[in-house]
C-alpha cells in the first residue's frame, strides 16, 4: 500500500490519487471522495531513450503499450 493511500485512510488529511490507487479502498468505504466529477486535465508524458535501434523488445513494447493506453 502507498504511503499516501494509507495516511489518507488513517484520516492525516485529503489527497488525490489515481482511481488504480484508491478505488478499492473508495468501494470498501475506507476512503470517501469529496469531489465526486473532478478531475485534472491531461498532462504531458515524455519517455527519453538514447537514440540506438539496438533496444530491447521489452522497451518498444512498454512504449506501445504506453501509447496505447494513456491517450
Amino acid at each position: 500500500m502507498s504511503c499516501s493511500r494509507r495516511a489518507l485512510i488513517a484520516g492525516r488529511g485529503i489527497g488525490y490519487l489515481p482511481d488504480f490507487l484508491c478505488q478499492k479502498a473508495l468501494d470498501a468505504g475506507e476512503l470517501i471522495d469529496i469531489l465526486p466529477g473532478f478531475r485534472i486535465g491531461d498532462i504531458a508524458l515524455n519517455i527519453v531513450m538514447p537514440p540506438s535501434p539496438l533496444r530491447p523488445a521489452r522497451v518498444d513494447a512498454l512504449v506501445d503499450f504506453l501509447k496505447d493506453n494513456l491517450r
